[in-house]
């Protein structure tokens, strides 16, 4: 059964397309893009560490984040495009990269925008701070070592960009075989991307998990990734800002 999603909604009528990648398949590809990608970004973070002296390599550096992320990301990209290419799609088509309807991305920004709050609302009743430590050093040492520009190159831009087409794109059109499978693909998405944030405590995991629910909820309901990357682009600013 082929994958369905909102994106007949946009387009007229696509075209008849080979089956995406199974679940192993498709879970096996994203492995392998990931892994890769996190091989040259290390690379490239400890190569830029030895160049700059910096010692220890910590994971709060700014200027390591960035560039680790500057790296990777578009090594998981091609990955992942390559694996479209194979499966017979048009990458961008694969992945999710299509028109979204304004009220969609409306929706959306009510719709974040609303969870944040809540989440800050909840952060003062525990009497916790509403940003994480992890978010705060990073900035303040991105600033100091003079790399503020690619830092929010990394995280406003290439990050949510990497992880998109990561999770709402080339997991979601795998995974998703029917209208019945949308919401454990929604829920599966999120929690493995929630899982990967092993930066923030449990908290901010919580948070990042429940950006994911809407995040796929959203890619499901407009069938573009394209909105689900513009979003997380627009959280990540809001968190720099």
């Amino acid at each position: 059964m082929e994958a369905i999603d909102g994106s007949e909604l946009l387009e007229p009528s696509p075209a008849i397309r080979p089956r995406p990648w199974g679940f192993w398949a498709t879970l096996g590809w994203a492995m392998v893009a990931l892994g890769l990608g996190q091989v040259a970004g290390i690379a490239a973070a400890l190569w830029w560490a030895g160049r700059r002296a910096v010692h220890p390599v910590s994971i709060e550096d700014g200027a390591i984040v960035a560039i680790t992320v500057i790296v990777s990301t578009p090594v998981v990209c091609f990955v992942l495009a390559l694996a479209a290419r194979l499966a017979g799609w048009p990458a961008g088509e694969y992945l999710g990269f299509i028109r979204f309807r304004g009220r969609d991305f409306l929706l959306g920004v009510l719709s974040l925008a609303a969870l944040v709050l809540a989440f800050g609302l909840l952060a003062v009743v525990l009497g916790r701070p509403d940003t994480s430590t992890f978010q705060t050093e990073v900035y303040r040492t991105a600033a100091a070592s003079g790399v503020l520009p690619l830092f929010m190159l990394a995280a406003i831009v290439l990050g949510p960009t990497g992880e998109e087409i990561l999770f709402r794109g080339f997991l979601f059109r795998g995974w998703l075989r029917s209208r019945r499978s949308a919401a454990p693909v929604i829920v599966a998405t999120a929690i493995v991307w929630s899982a990967l944030h092993v930066q923030y405590d449990w908290f901010f995991i919580l948070q990042v998990l429940a950006i994911g629910l809407v995040l796929g909820w959203l890619r499901w309901r407009s069938g573009s990734t394209s909105l689900a990357l513009l979003l997380h682009a627009l959280i990540n600013l809001a968190a720099t800002v």
